[in-house]
């Protein structure tokens, strides 16, 4: 069984509450489609339902209007989630006026319904940049426990003839998040990115520390943080 395959048949046998903020983007739209559809999540967008569904009309994606609508520019939905924003950044000198501003973003609303426990995951990015996604899930989630560093990881499915990595799979991290990270978040990066692979396809991981040195073919001390 391919890898999607298997991530398809767990995620049947136990749907989550995915939300997506980026509910006009057509990638997202056309992906929230299959995920309808093959009853993979309980898909909520966020933002205007007309619009959302003229949208999928337009794209030609029939079960779009299944799926529930928050939309942000509703000041009764958005009240309990800016009073929760403002709980958890009251620290930071964050009002509850400026509170509600932040959580009609639909970043940090999606961060938030999470928070709040109406919704389990969030996929963002297709229209954001990642360091605005990354922004409302580190200020309203935060890392898990004994996690100080926030890393991502790409999977690399290879075709059928290359015999690289298990099940023509490689994970690479952490490319799109920390430029340069120290010696014990570089650690810390492998040891979670060992764990994602665990969870994501099930496999044992064999874990390789990379730099620009090829067998000590130069001397630099990124190469010995490495």
């Amino acid at each position: 069984m391919k890898l999607f395959e298997r991530l398809t048949k767990k995620a049947q046998e136990n749907p989550q509450r995915l939300v997506l903020p980026e509910s006009l983007e057509p990638r997202t739209l056309q992906a929230a489609e299959r995920v309808i559809t093959n009853k993979i999540a309980d898909v909520t967008f966020i933002g205007n339902r007309k619009r959302i569904e003229d949208k999928a009309f337009e794209l030609g994606l029939p079960h779009i209007h299944e799926a529930k609508v928050v939309d942000p520019e509703d000041v009764e939905v958005i009240e309990p989630y800016a009073e929760l924003l403002a709980e958890l950044r009251k620290k930071k000198g964050m009002t509850l006026e400026q509170a509600r501003v932040q959580a009609a973003n639909p970043l940090y609303l999606g961060c938030l319904m999470i928070k709040n426990g109406d919704a389990d995951a969030m996929v963002a990015g297709a229209l954001s940049p990642t360091s605005h996604v990354l922004r409302a899930a580190f200020q309203v989630l935060k890392t898990k426990p004994g996690v100080s560093v926030v890393s991502g990881a790409f999977i690399m499915l290879l075709p059928e003839h290359v015999k690289f990595g298990e099940d023509h799979m490689l994970i690479f991290a952490d490319c799109a998040v920390v430029p340069d990270p120290t010696a014990e978040e570089l650690a810390q990066i492998a040891i979670e990115t060992a764990k994602t692979t665990r969870d994501i396809a099930g496999l044992d991981p064999v874990v390789a520390m990379c730099s620009f040195s090829t067998k000590g073919s130069a001397s630099h001390e990124r190469v010995d943080k490495v």
